[in-house]
């Protein structure tokens, strides 16, 4: 009895019992990515977040810019969906920060929202160096949804007009679903128990 008693409270964990994750996610474009550095299918959470473009490198080639999603003159604006509702914690976004080259630059700033009442504004500072993606921690917040939409506002000034990233990262917990009634729970429970009396005959 011990023994099936276990076994139904593995299967029946609450739903308050939750898992810190890396939240897997689809996602769409508001804004295009320009022509010359289109999404051929998934950058943006392809678990390839590091590009070393523009760190010490002479002759910038294909295979060096292949994980970037560029906007020239717009802002990046791009919609994550996940498969259920999840409680967000954080978001990690990567971001090119050519160190001056190339008329690329990093957003002023990034705005999460939910489109149902949430939205947020994070500052961004220009780290010293670089010359390669840089992660930029948005965090200090719980949001629980099923989508989320990042608008990266872009700089205006200084003769920059490229955006890049290479990698959206979103982590939070997930949910445990619960039984729809505690009826299933305690039929799958009655099941377990005379299986294991059938055995002991």
């Amino acid at each position: 009895m011990k023994r099936a008693l276990a076994f139904a409270a593995a299967i029946f964990a609450p739903a308050s019992l939750v898992l810190a994750d890396q939240l897997p996610f689809t996602y769409v474009y508001t804004s295009s990515p320009s022509g010359g550095y289109p999404d051929s299918g998934g950058e943006l959470n392809d678990g390839v977040a590091n590009s070393v473009a523009w760190d010490g490198v002479a002759t910038i080639t294909p295979a060096h810019v292949a994980p970037l999603v560029g906007w020239d003159g717009v802002n990046p604006v791009v919609t994550l969906t996940f498969a259920s509702p999840v409680t967000i914690t954080s978001v990690v976004a990567w971001f090119a920060d050519s160190n001056g080259a190339a008329a690329v630059a990093l957003p002023t700033g990034i705005t999460l929202s939910d489109g149902a009442g949430f939205s947020q504004v994070f500052g961004v500072t220009d780290p010293a160096g670089a010359g390669s993606t840089v992660p930029l921690l948005l965090d200090g917040f719980s949001l629980t949804t099923s989508t989320l939409t990042l608008d990266a506002q872009r700089v205006t000034l200084g003769g920059y007009h490229w955006t890049m990233a290479s990698e959206i990262q979103v982590f939070g917990t997930t949910a445990i679903p619960e039984p729809t009634t505690y009826a299933s729970a305690l039929g799958i429970l009655a099941l377990v128990t005379v299986g294991l009396r059938r055995r002991r005959r």
